[in-house]
């Protein structure tokens, strides 16, 4: 696999040997992995950058054109992708330790010496005979002697020509080495990262302890299964009783596996399995958790109920003990997201921002001064976390609970989920780092579809990697976010204008009058929503009061404001500049939308065990209807009130719904079932005649990852890279 690679790469180079812009980037668009992939694995195979190897093979043609003899050495310099002679000169010196001009010579005088050397063995063959048949008879000198001691000179020589090819680096057999891996999965056993019908963005994968095995979730005829491999093994092994497994999790003696479950009839649950016996048990009931932990003391830790619960049980199970949590006095709102044991087993490192720290039996805790995700604390003395699809490493004490200093960039392309920003990459407790490259980007582009799912047109923008859009209500204006920033593009005449100043995803939202867009503006503790006039092309307001919350709808009356905060829902009302508390609940409450009369709202709750759609009135009496009547997310308002869209994974359905007085709703229908690019808050629109859907569609198919990169003794570079006090 690894020749094969290696060789797939050279024919490439090889392929475009005379462009002088062939670089890292023809090779990730050519082979399809990523960039920071491509530079690992021909690190690893050959010791050489990519550059360098690219470098390398031109010389190496450089080499064969001069052996023919054809081309003077600027000639050959632009056949193989130099465009200046002199750097070629340089380049070829520096690798061969001779000019092009003084390696020709030398070719000639080789050639000229191949006749004598053939002569000369010639020589060495009849002297061998000679000497054999005129000591054949003698008893002393036996023919075996003779074959020896040539034996040993043919040796002699061999070994002083490649003596170089012979030569060990000692610190390659150093056990303290830094050393790169590639772990191939088996085709038919790829990495799952979709948790169907669950919360998404949850981590897919882990290390033992030690570091010698790895479990993670694969698909296997539409189920999601746990699988394990050994580190020094190539087989894998799946593993039965794990059906509907998601973010797994090693036991601190690596016996036993940790893992959440979804199933649509026996609710979802925490479960454990050996690794020896593969016997699974059941340990407690779960709602949607954003990861776990397992320490020495027989405590198992999750964030419950999307992240709203820190609970605790029992490794033997048992009911799950919920865990109050305060910081400087005040309850601890924040999601609690990939909770994570420290070493003495009683306090915990919560993902977010900021990074928090706990004690389990008080609850008290306190901030750092860093935000970040699925963060580890690393036995060198360090934290590493995800942020912004890096791997950061920074120096932490661990007596005190500070950052020493700032945070260091490790890699800077590893694969984090859109939901959760959740990292996806573990590391063992004696310093072996696992982790997966960011996707290729998907290149998507906007499609109307009719009702039944088929094809009716596509919009005249460009392939890209959208995300979310909404649709103004004359169904003329189009606003979407690409590359962190911000769009309105006109339906009728084409045109395109970019928001000033918009940055992140931003959750765009048209005004009734179609001339105002609200939208997030900025990240972290300074994220606001913003006003934008599409007249005056400006920002007129700034809503400070919201900081923090994702927008979520612009109520048709032009009134209110709707948005989400640790998985609460809030209203801004324009009219005195207040926010109202709408559902603070102790589920998760998400994605708000305004029917089109403004007396009611649509929402999404996972107060089942599951995400559904719910309608209440606005303001809220007490009163709610469960319309979905099971999973589902992304809820939409017909623009004439009758119809309530939302999906169920690839499938959309409209729910027939009256607003007139009492709210009344009919069965869900199912529209159809297609590829729908998932995209923050929402990732579909409904046209004002709701004929017709605007759905992003996938133009390439992303492959499922087969491919986890190890660096081994990693905890060596963090040290050499990242000194701490601790």
């Amino acid at each position: 696999m690894d020749k094969a690679f290696i060789n797939k790469v050279q024919q490439i180079i090889l392929n475009h040997i005379e462009d002088e812009k062939l670089n890292v980037n023809t090779l990730s668009f050519e082979i399809g992995l990523s960039r920071s992939q491509i530079w690992r694995k021909v690190k690893a195979l050959t010791g050489m950058t990519v550059n360098q190897f690219i470098c390398e093979v031109r010389l190496k043609e450089a080499v064969k054109l001069i052996q023919k003899d054809e081309f003077t050495a600027a000639e050959i310099a632009y056949k193989v992708g130099f465009n200046s002679p002199s750097y070629f000169h340089k380049c070829f010196h520096d690798h061969f330790g001779v000019t092009p001009g003084e390696y020709k010579e030398q070719n000639k005088n080789i050639n000229n010496d191949q006749s004598e050397n053939k002569d000369s063995q010639q020589f060495l063959n009849n002297f061998f005979k000679i000497f054999y048949q005129k000591n054949k008879h003698k008893r002393s000198i036996r023919p075996s002697v003779i074959y020896s001691l040539l034996l040993l000179i043919l040796i002699a020589i061999i070994a002083f020509l490649f003596k170089d090819k012979f030569l060990i680096d000692p610190s390659s057999t150093s056990n303290t080495e830094v050393q790169y891996f590639n772990i191939v999965l088996p085709e038919n056993a790829p990495i799952s990262f979709n948790t169907s019908q669950t919360v998404t963005g949850q981590t897919a994968f882990d290390i033992s302890p030690d570091g010698t095995k790895i479990v993670y979730v694969t698909e296997q005829k539409g189920k999601l299964l746990l699988a394990i491999r050994s580190l020094d093994e190539k087989d894998i092994y799946i593993l039965s009783g794990t059906e509907g497994a998601y973010s797994p999790f090693f036991s601190p003696n690596g016996l036993w596996i940790g893992f959440f479950t979804y199933s649509n009839t026996k609710g979802s649950l925490l479960k454990k399995i050996s690794i020896t016996t593969k016997v699974t048990i059941d340990l407690c009931s779960v709602s949607n958790p954003f990861g776990g932990d397992w320490n020495t003391k027989g405590n198992i830790i999750f964030g419950d109920n999307m992240g709203t619960k820190l609970k605790i049980v029992s490794e033997n199970g048992g009911s799950a003990k919920l865990l109050e949590l305060f910081i400087e006095g005040n309850k601890f709102t924040n999601r609690i997201m990939f909770p994570k044991f420290l070493k003495d087993g009683n306090h915990i490192i919560i993902s977010g921002n900021p990074i928090t720290i706990f004690s389990i039996k008080t609850g008290k805790g306190k901030t750092l001064n860093q935000s970040g995700f699925n963060v580890h604390y690393l036995n060198s003395g360090h934290l590493t976390f995800a942020k912004n699809s890096k791997l950061m490493v920074c120096s932490f004490n661990l007596k005190n609970f500070k950052i020493t200093g700032n945070p260091f960039p490790m890699f800077q392309d590893i694969r984090t989920e859109i939901f959760n920003n959740a990292g996806q990459f573990t590391v063992s407790d004696n310093g072996d780092l696992i982790f997966v490259d960011n996707m290729p980007t998907q290149l998507v582009k906007f499609m109307w579809i009719k009702r039944d799912g088929k094809v009716l047109d596509t919009l005249q923008l460009p392939p890209a990697n959208y995300g979310m859009f909404s649709l103004s209500s004359s169904g003329d204006l189009l606003a979407f976010s690409l590359s962190k920033e911000i769009w309105v593009y006109n339906l009728i005449n084409k045109k395109k204008i970019k928001i000033p100043d918009s940055n992140e995803d931003g959750y765009p939202f048209f005004n009734s009058k179609d001339i105002s867009v609200a939208f997030n503006r900025g990240s972290g503790l300074k994220r606001k929503i913003s006003i934008y006039s599409i007249d005056r092309n400006k920002i007129i307001d700034v809503l400070n009061m919201m900081e923090r919350g994702d927008l979520s709808d612009w109520s048709p009356n032009d009134r209110y404001l709707g948005f989400q905060f640790n998985d609460n829902l809030f209203v801004y009302m324009f009219e005195n500049d207040t926010v109202l508390p709408l559902l603070q609940e102790d589920y998760a409450e998400r994605q708000i939308t305004f029917s089109p009369n403004s007396k009611f709202f649509t929402y999404v709750s996972d107060e089942k065990g599951q995400l559904e759609i719910y309608v209440q009135p606005f303001p809220t009496n007490g009163k709610k209807w469960n319309i979905s009547q099971g999973f589902g997310f992304d809820p939409i308002w017909s623009f004439d009130g009758k119809e309530i869209y939302y999906r169920n994974n690839n499938q959309l359905y409209a729910v027939k719904v009256n607003t007139d007085s009492i709210f009344k709703h009919k069965n869900p229908e199912l529209l159809f079932e297609g590829d729908f690019v998932d995209v923050s808050m929402k990732s579909f629109a409904v046209s004002p005649n709701n004929k017709k859907i605007l759905v992003l569609k996938p133009l390439n198919k992303i492959n499922t990852t087969r491919e986890l990169t190890i660096i081994h003794n990693w905890f060596e570079d963090l040290k050499n890279k990242i000194p701490h006090d601790d």
